[in-house]
């Protein structure tokens, strides 16, 4: 038998049944009248919350509810009653009799009658506090970083993923700690952490009413403008975000990064995604950085200038792989008639997407990551080979010299491969000179020194080329074991306007002379620093006035040419593509 709304006629007995079963229930089951009454069957769900008797007004309900989601359950609840939805599910956040808040997902399911008016309304409550815990912990495991309590670089690319980067207004930070390293080293993790956090707190406090703050890595971070902020606002906020953690520290008597680097990348932006944002600001962060300015703002020539350091840092073993690198040969002649009596080679670095990258350029680097070691051997065997071209040709007496970095010198080894090479290639060492131009340095590293005495063992010629920079003495100066000496151009431009410095120069050649040390000077450009190099007694001569760097060929055929050749005639170079 069923009544007439369908439902089965429940007698007395199974009312009870039925009670009991929704007393033994964990969740909550809920009716609700026209007028808001409300019924709560399950006394043991509801016996936690602070209701006056099992059958209340839903205002009652109302007022337990979290601030934040009182509106958002009131429009529920407006939309259900008054669309007629039949059935909705919400969550929301309730206070039990301890105070606290818990999670309640809420299912709502609405009778009608026949005039289409609310007859009744049931449902049930679940108690999902612990699903929502456990939501934020992964939440927070996934977008959230430990240390900081900062966003996370994952959350950082699906917010920007999110943003219409070619379109919205605002800008882009990118921080660095420079001196992080150095201080976790020098004091330990937990100081390094210690500045972390610091400096997380004082980017929240200045921008976090901009956008968002994110931790990268280490002591990188990002911080999102969304708000249209010209240059010189961005560049007020970095300069007081930085002097305020700066000042705090100091005022904690705490050491602190000094050097702090940021690239910024002024937004909207076309044709960029997350990642392409987030490597642009990094790569002008790193402008910063090598530049020694504190804030570098993105464009192209920035933009390219770090992307070619970057190219040069990371390529030049790929490049010596690919063949990239090649030598040029400049000549150096005798002062008395200018034959060719020997050649320095020169290391060049031609590459197919970055064209021609000069020795001031990826020297320094190569020093700095020691790839100038396995580009030294590179030179020593190119300079063989040239040396076997010439012993081919006739030009039997000619020596090239090589460029050799104190890293490559330090290496225990090295003395014991050059000469190895030199005997794989069947070439003597007299016919090698090896070029130092770190001279300072050899005064104070006993173990440069001891492999420049064994170069000389050897039958090695060792040139220095950087006299005048600082020596301590003459005395200590000509403790080196050399037996040439490189005079640079300017010295010898100044000799020509200065007589001080001409004396000088003259002196200086006379006292290398009677110790055996020929004198070379470099970068004669003219008839007039030529004439002046005769004067003050130089042995060799060498620059664009004789000839530019040039190819291997180039350079066999002009010492060849130069057989015999008077001053007059030496005028002219031979035309060479150089650079």
């Amino acid at each position: 038998m069923t009544t007439e709304q369908g439902f089965p006629d429940i007698n007395p007995s199974n009312q009870v049944r039925l009670l009991e079963l929704f007393a033994a229930s964990s969740d909550g089951l809920w009716e609700m009248a026209p007028d808001g009454t409300c019924k709560y069957f399950t006394p043991g769900f509801y016996s936690q919350f602070a209701f006056t008797s099992p059958e209340s007004h839903i205002s009652e309900w109302q007022a337990l509810l979290h601030p934040e989601d009182v509106a958002p359950f009131e429009s529920n609840l407006k939309q259900q009653l008054e669309k007629g939805v039949a059935r909705l599910v919400s969550k929301y956040r309730i206070r039990n009799r301890s105070g606290e808040y818990v999670w309640i997902e809420s299912t709502g399911i609405v009778s009608v009658n026949d005039d289409g008016d609310l007859a009744y309304m049931v449902g049930s409550h679940r108690n999902i506090t612990r699903e929502k815990t456990q939501q934020s912990e992964l939440y927070k495991l996934a977008y959230i970083d430990p240390l900081t309590q900062c966003y996370n670089r994952r959350k950082l690319v699906e917010t920007l993923s999110q943003t219409e980067l070619a379109i919205n207004e605002g800008a882009f930070l990118y921080f660095s700690l420079d001196d992080l390293k150095t201080l976790t080293d020098t004091f330990g993790f937990s100081f390094g952490s210690e500045i972390i956090k610091d400096f997380s707190i004082i980017l929240k406090r200045v921008f976090s009413t901009f956008g968002g703050v994110y931790r990268l890595e280490g002591g990188e971070f990002a911080v999102c403008i969304n708000a249209a902020l010209v240059e010189e606002q961005i560049t007020k906020l970095i300069n007081f975000a930085i002097n305020s953690f700066i000042a705090d520290r100091h005022a904690n008597e705490q050491a602190h990064c000094q050097n702090i680097s940021v690239g910024v990348c002024i937004l909207p932006l076309p044709d960029v995604d997350a990642e392409a944002l987030l490597y642009q600001a990094k790569l002008a962060m790193l402008f910063a950085q090598k530049s020694g300015r504190r804030i570098c703002f993105s464009n192209h020539d920035n933009y390219q200038r770090v992307k070619r350091q970057l190219f040069i840092e990371t390529g030049i073993k790929a490049a010596l792989y690919h063949k990239e690198f090649y030598l040029l040969f400049q000549p150096i002649v005798s002062a008395i008639d200018q034959t060719v009596t020997s050649f320095e080679a020169l290391l060049r670095w031609k590459s197919p997407t970055h064209g021609d990258i000069y020795p001031d350029e990826f020297i320094p680097i190569s020093e700095r990551n020691k790839t100038i070691i396995e580009l030294g051997y590179f030179v020593i065997a190119k300079a063989c080979e040239f040396i076997l071209d010439c012993n081919a040709k006739g030009l039997t007496g000619c020596r090239v010299s090589i460029n050799v970095s104190v890293v490559q010198l330090l290496q225990p080894k090295f003395v014991q491969r050059l000469l190895q090479t030199l005997e794989r290639y069947g070439i003597e060492s007299q016919q090698l000179v090896i070029e130092i131009t770190e001279s300072m340095i050899l005064e104070t590293e006993a173990t440069a020194m001891r492999q420049i005495h064994e170069l000389r063992n050897n039958g090695f010629s060792v040139s220095l080329d950087d006299f005048g920079t600082g020596y301590s003495s003459l005395e200590v100066f000509f403790s080196i074991p050399f037996n040439q000496l490189k005079i640079d151009r300017k010295i010898i431009g100044k000799a020509i306007t200065e007589w001080q410095v001409s004396d000088y120069l003259t002196s200086l050649v006379s006292l290398c002379q009677r110790r055996g040390i020929n004198v070379v000077g470099e970068g004669i450009e003219n008839k007039q620093m030529l004439a002046h190099g005769r004067k003050i007694g130089l042995d060799f001569l060498q620059g664009y006035h004789f000839a530019r760097p040039i190819d291997s060929l180039d350079a066999i055929d002009y010492a060849k040419h130069t057989q015999g050749v008077d001053e007059e005639a030496s005028d002219e170079s031979p035309e060479v593509e150089c650079e």
